[in-house]
């Protein structure tokens, strides 16, 4: 899944390049459940430390679209409750 990143202001926006519609949550989630990956094409005029905590959660996402990765977050919460 690809998405690119603007910048108005101090706000991000993740943007579809595709469609250059705005960031679907529900969209999103089914995709990462689905096993696809996220891949930012196009960073826009962000500052470093704005790039590196998207490169981090975009990292941590990612996992997240490893069945195996999942299943271990789903068992450790039930463990918990």
């Amino acid at each position: 899944m690809k998405i690119k990143i603007t910048k108005n202001g101090s706000t991000l926006n993740f943007i579809d390049p595709t469609t250059e519609k705005k960031f679907n949550y529900v969209e999103f989630a089914d995709n990462l459940y689905n096993g696809e990956q996220i891949e930012i094409v196009n960073y826009g005029n962000i500052s470093d430390d704005e790039r590196k905590t998207i490169d981090q959660t975009v990292k941590d996402l990612n996992a997240l679209a490893m069945p195996k990765k999942r299943k271990a977050i789903i068992a450790q919460l039930e463990v918990e409750q």
